[in-house]
């Protein structure tokens, strides 16, 4: 409804003027779609810069994730960065911890749902 009213100069929107469900006093506020559109490209790379900021990983992270997203086992891991298996496990479970998920598919798809991994 809205984005098919971008093309027009002004949109109209009758708004509800109290938080009570009861009232039915309305308000009309007519907004310049020019500077809807800047609001709108405005939130969204704001919410692009807060993705990017709520999860930062460490060079390290981002080397496992990318090993994830390869299929490799722990085992794999702990050879390819040339540490224990344990060592690699911790890596493991600080990436779930950082991206808040529980296993190893939900890592690789939040990483790839934000950026967070280049393919080659």
């Amino acid at each position: 409804m809205i984005l098919d009213k971008l093309n027009e100069k002004n949109v109209k929107f009758t708004v509800r003027d109290s938080k009570d469900k009861n009232d039915d006093t309305f308000v009309e506020v007519i907004i310049n779609t020019e500077i809807l559109r800047d609001f709108i490209l405005c939130l969204t790379m704001l919410s692009d810069i807060q993705k990017e900021q709520m999860i930062k990983l460490t060079s390290r992270e981002k080397e496992v994730l990318k090993y994830l997203t390869e299929g490799k086992s722990n085992f794999e891991i702990a050879g390819l960065l040339k540490v224990s298996i344990h060592t690699a496990k911790a890596h493991i479970h600080n990436l779930y911890n950082k991206l808040d998920v529980q296993d190893r598919t939900q890592a690789v798809v939040k990483a790839i749902k934000n950026n967070l991994i280049e393919f080659n």
